[in-house]
């Protein structure tokens, strides 16, 4: 674990190597393959999501209801509507749901891995940077010191009779 506030039960990136290129190859090729096998996936605008009814729980057994109903009394049906159609439509939400699912938790560990390394690079980052300040006259890093100083540039510490200004 890294040194630091409230860090005692974070996580810590086990991998500190890139991925190889078989890798890499691999995992770009079998996100084709997912891609190919589910083409007839569609993209909405945020505006036609948001005016679409969502199917819940509550919704699903509405819908399990109505084909039900249908599937007894195709008469009352017009042509366009099959209840055979239906059923293949619930059973492929019901499998899209679940693979929403996976790759749902996939893309959040992947995220959360993202996040952290980049936090554990930051850290070194500026324990490298404190460094140099500490030891830049001495072995001649002032030019490197400066130049990281450019990140922090504009944040310098805050009074605390400013601090107060403010919140008055």
């Amino acid at each position: 674990m890294r040194a630091g506030k409230n860090k005692s039960h974070m996580a810590q990136t086990q991998r500190t190597e890139p991925l190889t290129e078989a890798q890499l190859d691999s995992i770009n090729g079998s996100l084709a393959t997912i891609d190919t096998q589910l083409e007839f996936l569609v993209g909405l605008a945020p505006d036609e999501r948001q005016r679409l009814a969502k199917m819940g729980q509550k919704t699903r057994a509405f819908v399990v209801d109505a084909i039900t109903v249908g599937t007894g009394n195709p008469g009352m049906l017009p042509r366009s509507l099959d209840p055979a159609n239906m059923r293949g439509k619930m059973a492929l939400t019901d499998q899209l749901r679940e693979l929403s699912a996976k790759v749902g938790q996939l893309a959040e560990r992947l995220d959360d891995t993202l996040t952290l390394a980049g936090s554990e690079m930051y850290e070194d980052a500026r324990l490298i940077y404190k460094l140099t300040k500490t030891k830049a006259t001495a072995d001649g890093l002032n030019s490197a010191s400066q130049g990281m100083a450019r990140r922090f540039a504009g944040q310098g510490k805050k009074s605390p009779v400013a601090s107060l200004q403010k919140a008055a």
